[in-house]
């Protein structure tokens, strides 16, 4: 990984418009354990894509890594999730990241929507120019973000004033006869 930095630096150099290049370099600092230089390079990455003329669709990328470091060191990533939201509207990536931030933010019914929304797409029938999903966030882990938005008290089903609560006691009642 260490070897690939040099190349990474120079082909930044070559191609400072590549945002795959960007959030390739940061991964690589990430997993060498650059935290801090690694966020440097996202928000850097970031930039970039902002000042683009068009949406790049690898900048989601960067967007998404960036959310992930700061919510990691419990940081607010509000206004950067919103803003990665308007670029990437239908992004499963972006979605998955935002309905987490709205389980922490108590929006239960509106965190169950977007993991909802992440089920319902086909991996099959992808537009051409969509970016390609690792299917466990289209299965596992949408599946455990709704899970987590339905264990939440607010998320959660009150229950009928005319049901009676079960009897406290787990042993069983003698039959009647």
């Amino acid at each position: 990984m260490m070897s690939n930095l040099p190349l990474l630096r120079r082909q930044l150099q070559a191609e400072p418009g590549n945002l795959f290049v960007w959030h390739h370099l940061a991964r690589v600092l990430e997993g060498l354990g650059k935290g801090d230089e690694a966020e440097k390079v996202l928000e850097e990455a970031v930039e970039v894509a902002r000042a683009k003329p068009f949406v790049d669709r690898n900048g989601v990328l960067s967007y998404a890594d960036l959310i992930r470091l700061r919510r990691e060191r419990g940081a607010a990533v509000g206004p950067l999730l919103a803003e990665a939201r308007e670029a990437y509207p239908d992004n499963c990536l972006v979605l998955s990241l935002e309905g987490h931030d709205l389980i922490e933010g108590g929006a239960y019914e509106e965190a169950i929507d977007r993991f909802d929304r992440i089920l319902r797409v086909d991996p099959t029938d992808l537009p051409a120019n969509s970016p390609s999903y690792d299917d466990i966030l289209l299965g596992e882990l949408s599946h455990d973000g709704r899970a987590l938005a339905f264990s939440k008290p607010a998320a959660t089903p009150k229950r009928p004033t005319h049901i009676k609560p079960p009897p406290r006691s787990c042993r069983p009642t003698p039959p009647t006869q």
